[in-house]
């Protein structure tokens, strides 16, 4: 009793089209990314170098923000060790903080 089973291969051809769709996407994608990143770049430079730290461009809100944080890593703390091994917190958080600004941009419907 042979029994034969034909098994039809896969068809892959959705499969392809939409790797290419796919691949064409991406680089679109890519090329939209660059435009964004060179626009903020211009933005986060004119508002360095200026005294503003927020404006509103047409439609969009950009802000300078800033953030400080102190490292606790033990190689940051063993900076500040004096010879006897203790560390003076208050000197160590005033001279190891550090000041992060990073540049915020939203898009404003009114």
């Amino acid at each position: 009793m042979s029994a034969s089973i034909e098994q039809s291969t896969p068809d892959l051809s959705e499969y392809i089209s939409t790797k290419q769709q796919l691949k064409s996407l991406n680089e679109r994608r890519k090329q939209l990314l660059d435009t964004l990143k060179r626009s903020a770049d211009e933005v986060e430079d004119y508002l360095l170098t200026s005294d503003r730290k927020r404006m509103r461009i047409g439609g969009v809100v950009c802000e300078m923000k800033s953030s400080q944080y102190t490292p606790w890593s033990e190689k940051a703390i063993r900076e500040f060790v004096d010879d006897d091994g203790k560390i003076n917190i208050d000197v160590y958080k005033s001279q190891a903080t550090v000041t992060k600004e990073k540049l915020v941009m939203k898009v404003v419907n009114d």
